[in-house]
């Protein structure tokens, strides 16, 4: 008898011990007590914590499982075992698509090194299987193709197959380029600079244009007042005035800009204040590109922005995870990973995460937001109320917290208490509770329509543009304006100095009144002003080509000769530079005859397609300038042991050559006919 009672209690244990294993596998554990609720309303305190009905995500597991398999698979391909290799393979790919995991860049990146040593011992079949899984890991990348191209000619395969798999790559580079941003960015930023090298050379052609009637000028104000050789020197000396003084060679082109700008005509006039107001806001703009830069490159950045705004992925979540790994004191890095885990439906993990939030950071109220959606999404109602209770003694006026109150009041049928909670939140901000209530601001996306508390983009985008951190998290927290911030931006040595150009180039300009500027005669290029001739002989020519080719007076052989010597010189110098910088900057000589809109677009978009193909064509302005122009984020780095194509390059190689094409080639055959 004892002995049966004794095997009966046995079997009883047994079967809560399996019972007890079985709920733990399938996460059906009981969460560790949450804060100390004390509710204002008659909702009860949370009694139980929550039931999460899937297990808690294993990093340390996943890690450990995805090295198993890829030492296995590196042990066989030692030994010779190439079929265990090729299974190994396989468990790598299936486990892959079990976890959800689509694209494994760091195991590509290996598998890319591994080819490129197969292929050197001459070893193409397994150079191609290592390819093949690389492709498989992380697919439609663009150096996997063009490895592929490499084999493919070097093992003899044909050189029409090795020409389709290098087109391949290089449609693959441009689509990575789009989806990444980085093509995007890599054409941002060389705009920038290519409206900067716009703007330099713009100003050079004027002051070559324009410095012999500006020295004229100088030189009869000077000879009227003091000796006539004085002005001469001072006329000179004024042209090259930046790298005589302390400013350096870099504001040269402001200055320039400036003093020819009383000679310019019209349509150079408002290019030259296009360029100046474009020079102004280049600062800011190029900070903003290296924000988007950094926003696209950066992993952390790269990964904080996904996880605050993209859906669940475990590959997501492991990113997050080593972020906070790194980072344990970092209550924001924590937020966004309970974020994700709440995403996936892996409460345990996202209760526990938003608990270590309040540890970290007691005032984050939006965890306890999260927190009672927590409760809210496995249908406890009375216990998520009393933590969106819990976050009104902290903020009493966080519209979301008073919604989500009221969400779960009607689900809890309380519905007095459901329209007093709404009344609430609409006093507070009736237009972002309407947005709530259309499921414009996040409602709906949950089975229940709660709103969860998240990091703004807004706050993110500030912080990078800033080179702040993350402060706000919710989105009842308005973060610094935009305007404020562009101001600020402004507010640099660039802007303030082309700010300046621009409003002495304007007065200046109104300055002159009724006063005619010195001018070229269109024919011979001698200078002259109102001193050397009255404004009833016309404005175009001197007195001499007047007589010579408007009146038709003639002059005396001897002046004839030398008139016409002079005239033929000025043609021949005028269009020898016109065609050297024409065809070094396509749109310089559209400039030099007065084609102000064609050439400086064409000079812009020529920059820029350089930049966008050889950043290095930069450096000798960078260093005669003295800017750091941070050619740096020009450039994108790849695994070094196989080829890569830059999908920039390639837009901006044909991009340069067919400019130079249009511009240079067409203008000859418009002059020749």
């Amino acid at each position: 008898m004892i002995g049966y009672r004794f095997g009966k209690a046995a079997l009883y244990l047994a079967c809560c011990l399996v019972m007890t294993c079985a709920m733990a596998e399938q996460g059906k554990i009981r969460l560790r007590p949450g804060p100390k609720i004390t509710p204002t309303d008659a909702a009860p305190a949370p009694e139980d914590p929550p039931r999460s009905s899937r297990r808690g995500f294993d990093y340390e597991a996943f890690e450990n499982r995805l090295q198993s398999h890829w030492f296995q698979r590196k042990a066989f391909l030692a030994e010779g075992r190439e079929n265990d290799a090729l299974s190994q393979s396989e468990r790598i790919r299936a486990f892959c698509t079990e976890e959800g995991i689509g694209r494994l860049r760091g195991l590509a990146d290996a598998l890319i090194v591994e080819s490129d040593h197969h292929l050197s011992q001459g070893n193409f079949s397994k150079s191609m299987e290592a390819l093949q899984l690389a492709e498989q890991l992380d697919p439609g990348r663009s150096q996997v193709r063009l490895a592929r191209a490499v084999v493919i000619w070097k093992s003899g395969r044909g050189t029409i197959p090795a020409l389709g798999a290098v087109l391949s790559g290089v449609r693959a580079a441009v689509e990575e380029g789009f989806r990444d941003f980085s093509l995007v960015n890599r054409i941002y930023l060389s705009l920038i600079l290519g409206i900067l090298g716009a703007t330099l050379l713009f100003s050079f052609m004027m002051l070559l244009r324009y410095q012999i009637p500006f020295r004229h000028e100088v030189e009869e104000w000077f000879g009227a007042r003091f000796l006539g050789g004085v002005g001469r020197s001072v006329g000179y000396a004024l042209l090259v005035l930046p790298f005589l003084t302390w400013v350096g060679a870099g504001w040269a082109c402001l200055y320039w800009l400036v003093i020819t700008y009383r000679f310019m005509r019209r349509s150079e006039r408002a290019a030259a204040v296009i360029l100046l107001f474009a020079t102004v806001l280049s600062v800011p703009a190029y900070r903003l590109a290296g924000t988007v830069y950094g926003i696209t490159t950066d992993p952390v950045t790269r990964t904080t922005l996904e996880a605050a705004t993209g859906p669940y992925s475990p590959e997501r979540i492991v990113d997050m995870q080593k972020l906070v790994s790194d980072d344990p004191q970092d209550a924001t890095y924590r937020f966004l990973l309970a974020g994700l885990y709440s995403k996936g439906q892996f409460f345990n993990d996202a209760f526990n995460e938003y608990q270590k939030v309040l540890e970290l950071d007691p005032g984050r109220y939006e965890a306890l937001i999260n927190i009672g959606n927590v409760y809210y999404e496995l249908q406890n109602f009375d216990e998520a109320g009393a933590y969106y209770l819990r976050t009104l003694e902290q903020r009493p006026d966080s519209v979301l917290a008073l919604f989500n109150l009221h969400r779960s009041h009607a689900e809890g049928f309380r519905f007095t208490a459901s329209e007093e909670a709404l009344a609430r939140a609409r006093n507070l901000d009736s237009e972002r509770v309407t947005a709530l209530m259309a499921g414009e601001d996040g409602a709906g996306e949950g089975r229940s329509g709660v709103v969860p508390a998240v990091i703004d983009i807004g706050t993110i985008w500030n912080a990078a543009f800033t080179g702040g951190g993350l402060h706000e998290t919710g989105r009842d927290t308005a973060g610094p304006g935009l305007s404020r911030l562009l101001v600020s931006q402004v507010m640099n040595p660039v802007s303030i100095a082309a700010l300046l150009a621009l409003i002495a180039a304007l007065i200046l300009g109104s300055l002159s009144g009724e006063k005619r500027p010195a001018r070229r005669c269109i024919r011979c290029g001698r200078p002259f002003c109102q001193r050397c001739k009255t404004g009833r002989e016309g404005h175009e020519y001197c007195s001499q080509c007047m007589h010579l080719f408007v009146l038709g007076d003639g002059l005396a052989p001897e002046t004839k000769t030398k008139k016409m010597f002079e005239v033929d010189s000025y043609e021949r110098r005028t269009r020898l530079v016109r065609i050297g910088i024409g065809w070094l900057f396509p749109g310089g000589s559209h400039v030099l005859r007065g084609r102000i809109l064609a050439g400086c677009l064409f000079l812009t978009a020529w920059f820029t397609a350089v930049l966008m193909w050889r950043p290095v064509a930069m450096l000798p302005i960078e260093k005669v300038t003295g800017f750091d122009l941070r050619l740096d984020l020009l450039y994108s780095g790849t695994v070094p042991a196989s080829p890569a194509v830059n999908a920039a390059a390639v837009f901006g190689a044909v991009g340069a050559i067919l400019i130079w094409l249009i511009a240079v080639i067409g203008r000859s055959k418009r002059a020749k006919s």
